[in-house]
């Protein structure tokens, strides 16, 4: 939805989109015996659902003395998700080391950062060794979304006749 309003001095611009995108090109391991290490495949599918909202205000407009004031502010929220990333891949690093980075887990949102955490009881408490150290985990386990929850921004543009602060 894109509409105008009052002389074009209020405009408001709203979508709302669910997109999901297949054949994604990703890295895969190969066999040592095959002579090489990796390969690129077109198996990973991802989705992305969200809302996005535009306004546009001119609260000052003169025609006398060529003052004007216009706000824009803008706001997203997009959530992803790794659908798939081929048969029996369970992750893709995208980023980063070998036990440290982001990466593509199906059924988590892109990026997930994944490393090695500390190891848990069954009530949530942290797992100390004999030595007074904590224990790790031997897998690496997700340990942050790197993904906003949502986006905004406010933009003022101040104009003086040929002269625009903003």
């Amino acid at each position: 939805f894109e509409g105008k309003f009052f002389n074009n001095r209020l405009g408001v611009d709203f979508s709302i989109y669910d997109k999901r995108s297949r054949d994604l090109i990703i890295e895969q391991q190969l066999a040592p015996e095959s002579g090489s290490e990796i390969t690129f495949s077109n198996v990973a599918e991802v989705s992305n659902k969200g809302i996005e909202l535009g306004l546009n205000f001119s609260p000052i407009k003169s025609k006398t003395n060529g003052f004007s004031w216009d706000v824009s502010a803008q706001f997203s929220n997009n959530k992803n998700i790794v659908e798939s990333l081929g048969f029996g891949v369970k992750e893709t690093q995208i980023d980063g080391f070998s036990w440290l980075g982001n990466f593509a887990v199906p059924g988590e949102p892109y990026g997930v950062i994944m490393s090695n955490s500390i190891r848990r009881d069954a009530n949530g408490n942290y797992i100390v060794g004999s030595d007074g150290n904590y224990l790790s985990n031997e897998e690496n386990t997700i340990i942050g979304d790197p993904n906003p929850d949502w986006k905004s921004t406010v933009i003022n543009e101040l104009s003086y006749r040929d002269i625009t602060f903003g």
